[in-house]
């Protein structure tokens, strides 16, 4: 059997035991998406951010609990004093006479009504947490599906480099034979400068494949919260999920997806915005209760010691007679962002059906095309091994062997392309429909 032969059949050998060999020191999917849950910067951020809506969230910061108050003061003089009396014409003076006086007050205040706002506002706050945890949902959605592009695009370029090294092989060997046929005589120069030509071209393929791999790796480790120089491989196993008609994905959309729930919620919230604001038409009561302590010395005037004991209480009413129309103005403001959420929720609905579709049909379009070229390459690996048979017996050009092992390639190329496009449609469609988290076996931010 001729060497260029051999070495096409060594060459699938080899990537198939160099894949096994791989395989027992990598990291896998499900490895990875855990040390993005626990590393991923931006996750951890966002739920920093959903703790802070949740702290927020409280009845206090809406103004629904009363105000206690502990106060206390002490003042201290000295000064020279002249006093005349109306008993008595001779007026008085005090050198250096001292001032003492002791105060302390427990208070307590808040508001009694002023229209139902603080009501509406706490509302209002535990729907802005509800919103918080759904964004914070969305994002950790949103990473996890650009974890496992990441992940799988490494898989992809792994493979490419596979691919690239195997046909710089046989590309090397083909200049092996040459260069032994023209000493022989057997050769043109012509032909050697061809086959040199394109081993060039193919270490230069080779170089750019790495050089991509290279660049994937770091990006999937900063997405992962390593070091972006950290040795990575990963697996190249793809499986599928159960088929499911594009219904069953817009039903579960409709249902589960984080950006239609944040939508619902953005309008539930404006609402409540709104009522607030007519809150401002209403009048507002206040009352206040507090027990004051007070205590005088003095060294010079008619009130020499003084003390004080009791407990004060007080209602105010208020109401905004004119404001220059800006408790109208807030009104007519909120209703219009109610309609402007209104409007948004029906955009992202309309939008996410779109991406739904899209990635539906990019799904099944590329699981068909899996088939189609899974039997093609069959075609194209018999081909090209026909094709190196014929052109070591001199029955074929050096164009047509090189045209018959760009065949080869282009179709192991497509078909690992279409095999991880159709992956990454599948996650799209999970991540749009909201089962993401439930396919991955992770606890959603809002459980």
């Amino acid at each position: 059997m001729n060497r260029i032969t051999s070495l096409v059949k060594n060459v699938l050998l080899l990537s198939i035991f160099t894949g096994l060999v791989l395989m027992q020191d990598e990291m896998s999917l499900e490895t990875a998406i855990s040390f993005a849950l626990e590393n991923n910067h931006d996750i951890k951020i966002a739920l920093n951010n959903n703790v802070i809506a949740e702290n927020n969230a409280s009845p206090g910061n809406a103004g629904l609990l009363p105000q206690l108050q502990l106060t206390a003061g002490k003042s201290y003089s000295v000064t020279d004093n002249t006093l005349t009396f109306e008993y008595s014409p001779v007026p008085i003076k005090t050198t250096g006479a001292v001032s003492q006086n002791n105060s302390a007050a427990l208070g307590i205040s808040g508001v009694l009504f002023n229209g139902g706002k603080n009501y509406y506002t706490y509302r209002s706050l535990l729907k802005s947490k509800d919103l918080t945890t759904l964004q914070t949902r969305e994002l950790i959605e949103s990473k996890l599906a650009s974890v496992i592009r990441n992940y799988y695009n490494v898989a992809l370029l792994e493979e490419n480099v596979q691919i690239a090294k195997s046909t710089l092989a046989i590309s090397r060997q083909r200049v092996a034979r040459v260069e032994d046929s023209v000493a022989y005589g057997g050769s043109l120069s012509l032909e050697l400068l061809n086959a040199k030509v394109d081993m060039q071209t193919d270490s230069i393929n080779l170089l750019n494949v790495n050089l991509q791999l290279e660049n994937a790796r770091r990006e999937l480790n900063l997405i992962l919260g390593r070091e972006v120089d950290a040795a990575i491989r990963v697996s190249p196993l793809v499986s599928f999920g159960p088929t499911e008609d594009i219904e069953f994905w817009l039903g579960k959309a409709e249902a589960n997806s984080s950006l239609i729930l944040s939508s619902n919620s953005r309008v539930e919230q404006s609402l409540l915005e709104l009522k607030a604001a007519r809150s401002g038409f209403y009048p507002s009561l206040t009352g206040s209760l507090s027990y004051e302590l007070s205590r005088i010395n003095s060294d010079s005037g008619t009130l020499r010691k003084g003390e004080s004991a009791g407990i004060t209480a007080g209602l105010n009413l208020s109401l905004d007679l004119f404001s220059g129309f800006r408790t109208l103005h807030n009104v007519r403001n909120a209703r219009i962002t109610m309609k402007s959420s209104e409007e948004e929720l029906q955009l992202t609905k309309l939008t996410l059906r779109k991406q739904l579709l899209n990635a539906y049909s990019t799904y099944r379009n590329a699981l068909q095309t899996v088939e189609v070229e899974k039997q093609s390459l069959e075609t194209l690996k018999l081909n090209f091994e026909r094709t190196t048979e014929l052109y070591q017996l001199g029955q074929v050009t050096t164009t047509q062997f090189r045209e018959s092992q760009l065949n080869w390639i282009s179709g192991q190329s497509r078909l690992i392309n279409e095999k991880y496009t159709a992956k990454f449609a599948e996650i799209e469609l999970y991540r749009l429909s909201g089962l993401l988290m439930d396919y991955l076996g992770v606890v959603k931010a809002d459980e």
